[in-house]
C-alpha cells in the first residue's frame, strides 16, 4: 500500500477533528520520503535503514527541530500501521523508535524587532509599487503586517481570514493552533488601512497569487532591503512580528501577553516569545554588590582575619618506633 493511500484511507479517517494543517503535513512528509527513495513510498519502505538515511539527508538542509518533526510523523504512521493486524503483513519490520534517536535541539533565546525597526519596516512598505491580486501592493502589505502587529497572529492564520471575519471594529481569527477562534480589536489606523484594500466583494482578506514559500521569500526580500536582522529560517520573519507584539505586551502586563498569544500558561509565552533584552527580568546584577566599586553605598565594617592555624601552632611531630 502506498503511503499517501494509507494516510487518506486509514490514518486520517480514524482521527476526529484532525487539524487541516497537520493533514497537509502528513502528505508533505510522504512526498519528501518518496522523492528521497526515488519511487512512490510504500508501507514496506518504512524501515530503520530508510528512515535513518532520509532523516540524515533532510538534516543537511533543515534544523534539528524540523528533522525531529519529520521523525515523529513517520513513526506515527508506521506505528499506526503496525497496530492494525490486516496491515501488519505489508510491513517489512516493526517500528523501532529507539534505534532512530531524536536530535538534540539547540534553540536560541527568543528575539524580537525593536520599535524603531518596526517603524522603518512600515515606512518602507508604504513605498512599494505594483499590485497584489489587483490590490495596491503597499496597501496589501501594510494591512497584513499591521494586522499581525495588532493581533500577534501567525501568518497561516492571517492568510485564512475571510472578509466576513472583519466587522469594521476588529477581526475574528478562526484558524488557530489551539483551535479556539479569537477576536481582536483593531485601532483606527489599522482599520483604515484594511478599508483601503477594498475588502468588500472578495472572499479572502488577503488573496495572494503565490504559494506560502514564495510569500516568505518576498517578505524576506523586503526585510533584508531595509536592513532588519532576520537570520535564515521561517521563524525569523512573520513569526518575529508575532514575537515583537507579545514581547511589548509582556513589558506592560504578562497577562496581556499570554492572552494575546493564546497560551494556557505564561511559562510558554516567556520561554518561546518574550525577548529578555526588552523585558528584563530581575537578576543578579540588581541585587549583588560590585567588587570594582571603590565607594559602596553600604560598606561593611572591617573584619580582622584570624591567621591560619599553622601560623599560631607549632607543627606536630610524629614519632615512629
Amino acid at each position: 500500500m502506498l503511503l499517501p493511500t494509507f494516510i487518506g484511507t486509514v490514518y486520517v479517517p480514524a482521527r476526529i477533528e484532525l487539524a487541516e494543517q497537520y493533514e497537509k503535513k502528513l502528505y508533505s512528509v510522504a512526498r519528501r520520503f518518496s522523492r528521497f527513495l526515488g519511487q512512490p513510498a510504500e508501507l514496506r519502505d518504512l524501515t530503520v535503514v530508510n528512515v535513518c538515511a532520509y532523516l540524515a539527508d533532510y538534516r543537511k538542509s533543515w534544523s534539528a527541530r524540523s528533522t525531529n518533526n519529520q521523525r515523529q510523523i513517520l513513526f506515527s504512521l508506521w506505528q499506526d500501521a503496525a497496530d492494525r493486524a490486516e496491515l501488519l503483513p505489508l510491513l517489512t519490520e516493526l517500528p523501532q523508535p529507539r534505534r532512530v534517536k531524536k536530535l538534540k535541539e539547540e534553540t536560541d533565546p527568543p528575539r524580537c524587532w525593536r520599535e524603531g525597526q518596526i517603524r522603518i519596516l512600515v515606512a518602507h512598505l508604504a513605498t512599494l509599487d505594483g499590485t497584489v491580486c489587483d490590490i495596491v501592493a503597499s496597501d496589501w502589505w501594510l494591512s497584513l503586517v499591521l494586522s499581525i502587529h495588532w493581533t500577534s497572529s501567525r501568518i497561516g492564520s492571517m492568510m485564512a481570514v475571510k472578509t466576513d471575519d472583519y466587522d469594521g471594529e476588529g477581526m475574528l481569527v478562526r484558524k488557530q493552533k489551539n483551535r479556539r477562534p479569537q477576536w481582536h480589536p483593531l485601532p483606527e489606523s489599522c482599520r483604515e488601512m484594511i478599508e483601503r484594500t477594498g475588502p468588500n466583494g472578495r472572499a479572502k482578506m488577503w488573496p495572494k497569487p503565490w504559494c506560502m514559500r514564495t510569500l516568505w521569500h518576498k517578505f524576506r526580500e523586503i526585510v533584508e532591503e531595509v536592513g532588519l536582522p532576520a537570520p535564515k529560517g521561517k521563524r525569523n520573519l512573520f513569526h518575529k512580528l508575532r514575537r515583537t507584539t507579545i514581547t511589548y505586551c509582556a513589558k506592560v502586563d504578562p497577562a496581556i501577553a499570554q492572552r494575546t498569544a493564546g497560551h494556557k500558561d505564561y511559562a510558554t509565552t516567556l520561554r518561546s516569545y518574550v525577548d529578555e533584552t526588552v523585558v528584563r527580568q530581575r537578576s543578579a546584577v540588581d541585587v549583588l554588590f560590585d567588587p570594582l566599586d571603590d565607594s559602596p553605598d553600604d560598606p561593611e565594617p572591617e573584619r580582622r582575619l584570624d591567621p591560619p592555624i599553622y601560623q599560631t601552632q607549632p607543627p606536630m611531630l610524629r614519632i615512629y618506633g
